[in-house]
Formats: C-alpha cells, structure tokens, sequence
C-alpha cells in the first residue's frame, strides 16, 4: 500500500506518541476451537494478521465496512483471511468452529483479556 496524495490511503491526522510503543508479536497455531474461545483469549489490543480455516465458513456473514474504511477481514475459500483485525472485529465469526490456522498477533500488551 501506499500513503499520501497518490496512494491508497490518505492521512488526515498523524498522532506522536511521546516515547517508543513496545509491541509484542508472537505466532500462534490454532487447531480445532471453538471461535468464541480463542477471541476471548486474545488481548483486548490485539490486532491478529493471518488466515483462519473454519468449518462451515459459507455461512459467515461479514459486516460491510464504512465508506473511507479499508476491510481488513474477508471471506475466502474456506474460512477468513485477517489483515490487522481488532479482536472485537472477530465477534461475527465466534459461533463457528476453527478447523486449523496460523496467526501473528500483535499487541502492547500481551495479557488475556479473559
């Protein structure tokens, strides 16, 4: 992606933080979970980038996203794909069941949110 007047996403605010944000990324392989399960696991900050295999996964009905947003969670042969989703942003796949993935999740603050 590109960032500017000629790229994909335009800036309308820059914020700066005033000291260095530590963030923590760990990968996780998930086999057989329950959906609700593991979103509840995750870090209430947590954004998760990866491809999640989930059994039934024609009958997942995303939310379109707002106009000027870019879909960061999209059905595809078999389960969703992830691109920096929020783990509340997982909430319409919780009542299924995940058949296998692998994720990266990223955080400042790796603590369960259970």
């Amino acid at each position: 992606m590109r960032i500017g007047d000629s790229g994909e996403i335009i800036p309308k605010r820059v914020k700066v933080l005033p000291d260095r944000l530590q963030l923590k990324i760990r990968r996780q392989r998930i086999e057989e979970a329950e959906a609700e399960e593991w979103i509840n696991s995750l870090p209430l900050d947590a954004l998760v980038v990866g491809t999640l295999q989930i059994e039934d996964a024609m009958e997942i009905n995303l939310p379109i996203p707002a106009l000027g947003t870019m879909q960061n969670i999209s059905k595809n042969g078999g389960g969703v794909s992830l691109d920096h989703v929020l783990s509340q942003q997982l909430r319409p796949i919780e009542e299924f069941f995940i058949l296998s993935s692998q994720v990266v999740i990223i955080s400042h603050n790796l603590k369960t949110s259970a």
